[in-house]
Parts: C-alpha cells; structure tokens; sequence
C-alpha cells in the first residue's frame, strides 16, 4: 500500500480500477459489532458535530434482545482531543491517527500502521468516513480493508456533490474514484445518492440528526436591525457574500449592523 501510495498518491482512479474486481468485502457474523467512526478532528465544524453526535447515538442504542449495548464505538481522529470538542457520551473510546495533511506520499507507512493497530486492539468491525473529498481517504480505504482483520469501509457524504467543484484544486473523477472501493456509501440527497451510485451499487440516502427541537425555537419580533452570520469563517462558507449584502442593507437600513461570528485563521481575517 505504502509503495503504491508514493507513484499514485494524487492519481487514484488506476489504482482504484484496479483494486474495484480485487479486493475482499467485510462478511462478519459476530453479534457484537465494533464500529470506528473517522475524521480528522471533531471541533468547529458541520461535519465535526455530525461525526461527534452519530458516535454517541450508536454508542447508546440498545439490543433488545440481550438487553445490553448493541456497539462498541470508536471515534478516529487526527486531531488530539481538545477543549474545543464536541461532547462524547462515556461509551465512546478515542484514538488518534497521524495527521493526513503531514502524512502523504512520502510517510503513508506511519498512517498506515496506525491504522492496522487499531484494527487489531478493537477488533474493528467497520469503518465509517466522514473525509470524503480527501485523497488520503483511498489509502485509508485500502489500509481498512487490507489488514488482516478485513473490516467494511464505508464514506459519509456530507456535502452535496457539486461542493467539490468549487475548488479548482480538486479532480471530482479522482475524487469519486474512492468509492469504487467502499462497502457502501452514505449521502445527504437523494439526487447525491444516485450520483454516487455511478461508482458503487451499495449507496443509501440518510438524513443527518436534528440537533435542535424547531417546535422549541422562540419566536423573535424582528424589531431590531442586527444580522448574524455564524459559522467557520473559511472559502467555502463564503463569508464574503454576507458582506456583499450588507452593502446595500444599509443603503436602506443606515442603522443595521451585521456580527460574524466563528473562528478562522489569520489570513482568512485579513481578507474579510
């Protein structure tokens, strides 16, 4: 894996094509399941909160009929934990990864182990992905999947497909390569699901939890004239078109104030 990795690292779709016809599929029949839940850290985020809630909603369901705990999760990060992490139910047990942006091509071996050893110390069921546009997500994939355990690899979508054309960067074909792999493939749309259904048959549509009542939300009169814009305040949030807007509210509204609140980086501040 390691070797393949340093010649096709940025180019996946041949390696994948190839591994598509030749790689085995996860057939566990143990009744208790161990599932690992990855993404790279679980703070600050739509997808971080998403990744933190669905751990402990699975930690938490109940087997009828031994009246106990159906799964054993783990949540997979690179990031150690934080101050600024979502809240984890008890049940959930960490483990961390070498982080994918400083291990590529050249040092996969290091993740690549990673990985193996936490199969092995949790006897590892499957994985669930949530890094879908990520190119170390094909060599995540076959490092699941090889090891000798063999557990099911899945990905999460959690974005809309078209979300990856923003970036110029990116090869949606290189990109969507991954999924020929995967045991199966979670997203977001209906119209997502039948995109991925291109690359895998396995492919089902599961909206993401509320984290709110809306019956519980209090009404606001709407009197005054302050805006908020909350949210990471990165490219593709597009913060930049809250501001855009306020050019002509306050055309209208003189007294209109908008507040942007969430944490960015210090280039990402200067350019707004």
């Amino acid at each position: 894996i390691t070797a393949l990795a340093e010649i096709y690292w940025d180019n996946i779709s041949e390696v994948s094509n190839y591994f598509k016809n030749n790689i085995p599929q996860n057939n566990t029949s143990k009744n208790e399941r161990v599932i690992a839940l990855y993404y790279n850290r679980i703070y600050n985020g739509g997808t971080e909160r998403v990744v933190s809630v669905l751990s402990n909603k699975l930690s938490n369901i109940i087997d009828s009929n031994n009246n106990c705990y159906k799964y054993h999760v783990v949540l997979i990060t690179d990031n150690e934990k934080t101050p600024y992490d979502y809240d984890l139910d008890d049940k959930v047990v960490r483990e961390y990864l070498p982080d994918f942006y400083s291990y590529t091509h050249k040092n996969y071996y290091y993740r690549c182990q990673a990985w193996q050893n936490i199969i092995d110390k949790y006897d590892i069921d499957i994985v669930i992905s949530s890094a879908w546009i990520y190119t170390s997500t094909f060599w995540d994939a076959l490092a699941v999947k090889l090891s000798k355990k063999q557990p099911a690899f899945c990905i999460h979508q959690h974005a809309y497909a078209g979300n990856i054309y923003m970036f110029s960067h990116m090869n949606p074909y290189e990109i969507f390569s991954k999924y020929q792999i995967c045991d199966g493939i979670v997203t977001l749309s209906n119209s997502d699901c039948e995109y991925a259904k291109t690359y895998n048959n396995n492919v089902v549509n599961i909206d993401n939890p509320w984290f709110i009542d809306p019956c519980k939300t209090p009404e606001k009169n709407y009197k005054g004239f302050n805006i908020l814009w909350l949210g990471r305040i990165s490219y593709e949030k597009r913060p930049e078109d809250a501001i855009e807007v306020m050019h002509y509210v306050v055309k209208q509204i003189p007294e209109a104030k908008l507040y942007m609140v969430g944490s960015s980086t210090e280039i990402s501040q200067k350019e707004i």
